[in-house]
């Protein structure tokens, strides 16, 4: 019995069974409950029939599973469809590539139901073989109700690895990326088609699989490159790449890899990296010149690398081709083959004229290492001309200021300025000759060199070895090229090595022993001249500018210049003819190009002319003078536009000059430049050590003038110009009664002006402007001048801006004058009108004998004068502080004729002897001026403050008896004498301080009895600091007249008071 559809529903249902027969009751049966499941899996109308099947999605398998993927399964993601529930079965049913089949279960969670979706993995043990596979889905519930399958998802598995050539799953080898053209970088030509690159294909790869090129540029930056191997390829293990030319800029150092990948993703991974070079610039291209003389000059590329070559195509004299090439090096460029075209140590070589053909075409190109051409140069060479050979003249040697010596030297008839070297003792200095051709040769050329003898002119003895000399002079090679050959005497011969353009050889002059002898040796011209040539080259036959067919240097003797007399100019220009002076006593002026061409010239170097002295430094018996009286030569009025003038001119340098006599009338030394030295003994005592008429100008530099004696009298115009001085005249001992008449000036120019005389000129008189006197004769502020006069002076010193320190042991009676520094003056007497004016500044003035008839200022700042131990007086005299805060110390005053003006500003005035106007008269006027000025007592003394007639003490506001002379505590007993009326006239206030201690003495009213005068005692006190630093009590006396008096309480303490 069928129980009909509708009588049941799903869930759990049951069903009672009676037998009912006929009439019968029915009869029961038993019960039975059963349920009903009536739900389909895919049923999503709920009609009952299947909708939608499971679909089997693979994610991972659109390019196939690979071995990678494979290793946790194959994973699965299926749909869900409505009419699915929890605990529902979702079967995969897995067909493999040999049509067996596997299925693999999964049970549905309520999750998955709600999503629509579940995830299954299919074992890698169900799928152990590599190929085609398909899998279904079929959902069942338990009551059996099914999905029914889907439709199969096909997926392919693939587990082969490229580069796992013995199938454990594990690459053995990675692909190798060769690139054959780029041993050498890859050139321009090379990039145009793109790189080619030839990679291995190790074994596990196949046709299809993707072969990519990794490239790495210079900046960093990466590209790549996908090729699909061919069947013939993976046969071959190889593959050819080209990476392009667009992937492969800018120039620069690159690297590739290379990697294979199969469809379903299986990676060989990276294979080591190969690096090439892209090099697309080309050599600059050289050039070549076709020289006049039949050669062909090759300028090789300046920017050319160590590596890069010039080829250079030509064709031989006879008419056989050649290629030679030239290779760029650490130091140069190498050629393929010297005897053709020779190494070049710059950028330049030659082929020589009987290396390559006449009229024929001369090629040369450029290559670097890359491969990279220059455009090609050409050239056709010409007809055979031999080379001309010249020769020129330089120096090394330089003055103080690092410039090269020069010398004027007649050339060709003409003066013109030329090298110089001057004989020492240093090797590397000296003129240096170069022999140069005007085009390279291919063999050696040997030059003849001549050097000129004669009057003027050096010879053998001046360049070589000479007993006893100072230093050994000598011809040799200047530098590394060539050789050169000298007889001994007068002939110099010169190799110049094929393809080389010049040798140069060095003069080095002999310094000769200094000479117990006068020393007659001026300049000396050293001509070198071409006399001879061998075949292949010919001789310049012109001279242009002291070069070509000779060259003209001139040697300076290095020896001191000792001479009888100076008489006549002796200069950087002209001078004293050295032939003429050696047999002659008389002056005779000369230039280069006069007379006998010998002038004795003075340089810019360190001279030293001893006048009187032998060149050794050894005295003679010869007064020897510099004078003018006998100038006979034809140049005596080009220095100076006066033949009857004598100018020394001792230029730049340090020099030395030393006079045994003295500067007669009309003469005129310049020291010039540097720190020079200028003595002159003065041994004719019957004469002026230096007359009116004689003028020396020490001009610029540290410099010191000694005048040893000054005979009647020293009247010169001395101007020790610019700079830190020092001047000494006389001794201390046999020359201490020396005389200055003249004038000591010291570098007293004002920025306003230069204050030198016109007898100072500044060019020399010969129309050429050359530069003779250039001082400003302006001290700097930081200059300092030291003047010693062991004598006196009548004349006159005056000084500048610098710190001056002159002494005078003797008399002063002319005048002093400085400038505004911190001066120093001491002298013995001042007097007969003398004047003494210290300008502004901290100045010291000290009198060591006496001061009369003379004025003294001490100008503004914080002066001392000091004439302690001196006496002042017999006649009017003056001294004036100035302003500022000044020290005066007094000695003995011996007439009342003395003026003493403090001036302004906090003075000190230092009494040493009694001073009192009453019983001795004759004290001076003695005036503390504006300012708190003090009066201090010091020594034993008694000081009585009244007033005479034009003398008295006036224009204190202190008297202090605490110090000595020199302003250090001193307790000697000193005395002070004063009256009411001497009080009020003795300031604006009427009132003074007096201070002392125990042993001091204050006489009110001055009459020695205990009277206090017209003052009297009160209780006023006040304290102060006296001159001995430490603070005093002070106690007022006063009295009705209005004057008042503090006096220390140190004194009246000890019945000081009276």
């Amino acid at each position: 019995m069928d129980i009909p559809k509708g009588a049941v529903q799903d869930g759990q249902n049951s069903v009672d069974v009676s037998l009912t027969q006929g009439s019968n009751p029915p009869k029961q049966g038993n019960k039975v409950e059963f349920a009903v499941d009536g739900q389909i899996p895919g049923d999503t109308d709920g009609d009952g029939t299947v909708d939608a099947t499971p679909v089997v999605t693979i994610p991972e398998a659109t390019n196939g599973v690979n071995a990678d993927e494979l290793k946790d399964g194959v994973q699965t993601e299926v749909t869900v469809p409505a009419g699915s529930a929890e605990g529902d079965k979702l079967t995969l049913t897995i067909t493999k590539p040999d049509g067996s089949t596997d299925t693999v279960e999964h049970t549905l969670t309520a999750d998955e139901v709600t999503a629509g979706k579940a995830e299954v993995t299919i074992p890698a043990d169900k799928v152990t073989a590599d190929g085609n596979y398909s899998v279904t889905a079929e959902i069942t519930d338990p009551a059996g109700n099914t999905s029914g399958k889907g439709q199969p998802t096909d997926f392919t598995v693939d587990t082969q690895i490229p580069g796992d050539t013995d199938g454990d799953g594990t690459v053995d080898t990675t692909p190798v990326v060769t690139i054959p053209e780029a041993a050498n970088g890859v050139n321009a030509d090379e990039l145009k088609d793109g790189v080619q690159t030839e990679v291995t294909v190790p074994g596990g790869s196949a046709a299809g699989d993707t072969l990519t090129l990794t490239i790495t540029k210079p900046d960093g930056t990466t590209d790549t490159v996908e090729h699909t191997l061919t069947a013939d390829e993976v046969t071959a293990g190889k593959a050819d790449v080209t990476i392009p030319a667009d992937k492969a800029t800018p120039d620069g150092n690159y690297s590739v890899k290379a990697e294979i990948t199969d469809p379903a993703g299986n990676t060989s991974g990276q294979g080591q990296a190969t690096d090439f070079t892209v090099d697309t610039v080309a050599p600059s291209a050289p050039v070549l010149n076709a020289e006049d003389n039949g050669s062909v000059s090759v300028e090789l590329p300046g920017d050319a690398n160590k590596g890069d070559t010039v080829e250079i195509t030509f064709e031989d004299e006879n008419g056989d081709k050649q290629t030679v090439t030239m290779e760029k090096g650490d130091n140069g460029w190498t050629s393929s083959d010297p005897n053709l075209i020779p190494d070049s140590q710059g950028n330049n070589t030659t082929i020589p004229s009987d290396n390559v053909k006449d009229n024929s075409e001369v090629t040369a190109i450029a290559k670097d290492p890359s491969g990279n051409e220059s455009d090609p140069a050409t050239t056709t060479s010409k007809t055979d001309v031999l080379p001309t050979v010249s020769i020129s003249v330089d120096t090394t040697s330089t003055d103080s200021k690092g410039d090269k010596i020069s010398a004027d030297a007649s050339v060709s008839g003409e003066v013109t300025e030329v090298p110089a070297t001057v004989e020492d003792t240093d090797g590397t200095t000296g003129l240096v000759y170069t022999v140069a051709l005007d085009s390279v040769a291919a063999q050696d050329v040997t030059v003849t060199i001549t050097l000129t003898n004669g009057v003027g002119h050096a010879s053998a003895p001046d360049y070589s070895t000479l007993a006893g000399s100072q230093h050994d002079g000598k011809i040799v090679l200047h530098g590394d090229t060539g050789k050169v050959t000298y007889d001994g005497a007068s002939t110099v011969t010169v190799v110049i090595p094929a393809g080389s353009k010049s040798v140069s050889f060095m003069v080095d002059p002999t310094m000769e022993a200094n000479q117990n002898a006068f020393n007659a040796e001026g300049m000396e011209k050293v001509v070198a001249t071409i006399t001879g040539t061998s075949d292949n080259a010919t001789a310049a036959t012109d001279i242009v500018n002291n070069a070509g067919a000779s060259a003209t240097g001139v040697i300076y003797d290095g020896n001191p210049i000792s001479l009888r007399n100076l008489d006549g100019d002796f200069t950087l220009k002209y001078s004293l003819s050295s032939s003429k002076a050696g047999t002659n006593d008389f002056g005779y002026t000369i230039g280069a190009n006069s007379g006998d061409a010998d002038p004795m010239l003075t340089t810019d170097y360190n001279d030293t002319i001893y006048v009187g002295y032998y060149q050794d430094g050894s005295e003679t018996s010869s007064y020897s003078n510099v004078a003018n009286s006998s100038d006979n030569g034809p140049d005596g009025t080009k220095t100076d536009g006066n033949q009857s003038i004598t100018t020394v001119d001792l230029g730049a340098g340090d020099d030395l000059m030393v006079v045994r006599g003295n500067m007669l009338a009309n003469t005129r030394v310049y020291a010039g430049e540097g720190n020079d030295t200028f003595t002159m003994d003065g041994m004719n005592t019957a004469l002026r050590v230096m007359y009116a008429g004689s003028y020396l100008f020490m001009e610029s530099g540290d410099d010191t003038v000694t005048i040893k004696r000054t005979g009647v009298t020293n009247a010169g115009q001395i101007y020790l110009g610019s700079g830190s001085d020092t001047f000494t005249q006389g001794d201390a001992n046999s020359q201490n009664n020396t005389e200055l008449s003249g004038l000591l000036d010291l570098g007293s120019g004002t920025q306003a002006k230069s204050n030198l005389p016109k007898e100072y000129l500044s060019v020399y008189q010969d129309g050429g402007n050359f530069s003779l006197g250039n001082d400003t004769n302006i001290d700097a502020v930081t200059d300092v001048n030291t003047v010693t006069i062991y004598g006196s002076v009548s004349g006159e010193i005056l000084g500048g801006y610098g710190s001056d320190n002159i002494t005078i042991t003797k008399n002063l009676t002319g005048n002093v004058s400085v400038g505004d520094n911190a001066d120093t003056l001491t002298a013995g007497w001042i007097y007969g009108g003398a004047t003494v004016s210290m300008g502004d500044g901290n100045d010291t003035v000290t009198v060591t004998e006496g001061a009369y008839n003379a004025t003294i200022s001490l100008g503004a700042g914080d002066d001392v004068f000091d004439s302690t131990s001196a006496t002042l007086g017999s006649a009017a005299t003056t001294i004036d502080g100035g302003e500022g805060n000044d020290t005066i110390k007094i000695g003995t005053i011996s007439n009342g004729n003395i003026t003493i003006d403090a001036g302004a500003g906090d003075d000190i005035v230092v009494l040493t002897k009694d001073y009192d106007t009453k019983p001795i008269g004759n004290q001076g006027s003695i005036n503390g001026g504006e300012g708190s000025d003090t009066l201090v007592l010091a020594g034993n003394i008694s000081v009585n403050l009244a007033t005479g007639n034009n003398e008295g003490i006036t224009g204190f506001e202190k008297v202090d008896m605490t110090v000595g002379s020199v302003l250090k505590v001193d307790n000697a007993s000193q005395t002070v004498k004063l009256t009411a009326s001497d009080v009020l006239g003795m300031n604006a206030n009427s009132t003074i301080y007096i201070s002392g201690d125990a042993n001091d003495k204050v006489d009110l009213g001055a009459d020695g009895v205990n009277t206090l005068g017209t003052f009297t005692a009160t209780a006023t006190t006040t304290k102060a600091t006296a001159l001995d630093g430490t603070e005093h009590t002070y106690t007022l006396y006063s009295s009705a007249s209005g004057a008042n008096v503090y006096i220390d309480n140190n004194i009246i303490d000890n019945g000081g008071v009276f």
